[in-house]
């Protein structure tokens, strides 16, 4: 039994192992390089098209199959796999908001699983960068926006209610994440002030005025605007059709792209507000 018949092809790559053929003491003819070269190509092409999952599979083949050049392939392999990771999970930076076209800035913003990724902090200010820019938009740029809108539709309208959705979770749930509802009341009442005054602030890159606004003032008027609404209720002037149209925003909208816990977390949250404001259940 020679040599091939016992190693046969078993090495991820097919067709032999290349480091069998280098290792060898004399020199391989012409025709032979060629082949291994050509092997070694087309496998390096069968690598690169596999998942990570598939080269973790074939790496683990590989040890079992050639103990003595295992470490090498395997290495390759992962190494490959490693990449092929970075590719599907990297984000793609965001253009820049002071320079690009108006359409691409709404593209990323609006229709891009990327914007979703950034830190919160981060995509309001770039919000508030696409503000300024709208600011002082001109006929160019209204007919490029026009052209932008009349082609959403389907999966892209989908995207954009889920990235508008995400942020206002977001930025919700990292005050929710930290509520305890449990704590003494005192505790619970501060925490939720500073809760109801952080938000507003956030977005202050779309109403200037709540950067400079005094927090009790702040409070106030989220405790007037708490009664109003209550006594809308109590008066009958909220229909059930607007109740109706609210609730589904909220659980098939807005809620939809919730966790579990997200929503356990943030509709505590903001019953235990709303029960602040009103300064009753």
């Amino acid at each position: 039994m020679n040599r091939a018949d016992v190693q046969g092809d078993t090495g991820p790559l097919g067709g032999g192992s290349l480091l069998d053929e280098i290792g060898s003491d004399a020199p391989a003819p012409r025709e032979k390089r060629r082949g291994v070269a050509a092997r070694a190509v087309g496998g390096i092409g069968r690598v690169l098209r596999m998942s990570p999952i598939e080269m973790v599979h074939s790496a683990a083949g590989a040890v079992a199959a050639r103990p003595r050049v295992s470490g090498v392939i395997a290495a390759a392999i992962l190494a490959a796999g490693g990449v092929g990771a970075w590719l599907a999970l990297r984000i793609e930076p965001p253009p820049d908001y002071e320079t690009e076209r108006l359409d691409v800035l709404f593209e990323y913003t609006l229709l891009t699983d990327d914007f979703n990724r950034l830190p919160v902090e981060e995509r309001i200010a770039l919000l508030g960068q696409l503000i300024e820019r709208l600011k002082a938009m001109g006929t160019n740029d209204s007919l490029l926006l026009a052209m932008f809108a009349s082609s959403i539709m389907g999966e892209m309208r989908a995207q954009l209610e889920e990235n508008l959705s995400r942020l206002a979770v977001d930025v919700a749930d990292q005050y929710a994440a930290d509520y305890d509802p449990n704590v003494p009341e005192g505790e619970r009442e501060a925490y939720l002030e500073d809760a109801f005054v952080d938000m507003q602030r956030m977005f202050a890159v779309f109403d200037p005025d709540l950067a400079t606004r005094d927090r009790e003032e702040m409070l106030e008027d989220g405790r007037r605007q708490a009664r109003r609404d209550l006594n809308r209720f109590e008066r009958g002037r909220v229909g059930a059709g607007e109740v109706i149209r609210i609730f589904d925003i909220m659980n098939n909208k807005v809620g939809a792209h919730m966790s579990g816990h997200e929503r356990v977390r943030v509709q505590t949250m903001f019953r235990d507000m709303t029960e602040m404001l009103r300064r009753e259940p």
